[in-house]
């Protein structure tokens, strides 16, 4: 009778050369067993989704290094859990800040550090965890307008957010129907 769009979102990729390397895992796959990460591994990335990463893969036993672009690390981070995760970081990870990544190689990152210093970083394996982006929806949106069945979007679909939104837009679209 109704069509709910849920599609989800997919990693965001900027054009930064190597990036699509061997020695390059999605933050999301850096969680799985049969994830094979070198001990040396930098996150791209600072976020909330790079910190907690990064924090995890030290509890795993690598040596982790952070990059991230802003002054600040996590700040889409709920107040206490930001506060908690900044701690572990600062205790476990090396972070550097205000820092843009230029290049992945294949046993490196090249940075450009806040004053426009350049250096790399050592990397056997380079994490990336540098946002979210919205699945294309049109396609299926026209499909469902031509049938003449009313159309709903959900979750990361529409924006990519926490899981918190996408349950509470699934549950209030599905209790509206």
């Amino acid at each position: 009778d109704e069509v709910i769009l849920a599609t989800g979102s997919h990693p965001l990729m900027p054009p930064i050369p190597g990036l699509d390397g061997a020695n390059v895992v999605q933050a999301m796959e850096a969680y799985q067993p049969e994830a094979q990460l070198g001990h040396k591994v930098v996150v791209l990335g600072g976020g909330l989704v790079g910190c907690e990463t990064a924090v995890h893969l030290w509890k795993q036993g690598h040596e982790v290094e952070l990059v991230e672009m802003r002054g600040e690390l996590a700040p889409d981070a709920y107040r206490l859990h930001k506060h908690r995760l900044r701690d572990l970081v600062a205790q476990h990870v090396r972070a550097h800040v205000n820092t843009k990544c230029l290049a992945v190689t294949e046993g490196a990152v090249q940075v450009e550090g806040p004053e426009g210093e350049q250096h790399l970083i050592p990397a056997d394996t380079v994490v990336a965890a540098l946002g979210m982006q919205a699945n294309d929806t049109a396609e299926l949106e026209e499909m469902v307008q031509q049938a003449g069945v009313p159309c709903h979007k959900i979750g990361d679909c529409v924006k990519a957010r926490k899981i918190y939104d996408a349950v509470n837009e699934g549950y209030l679209t599905a209790a509206a129907l």
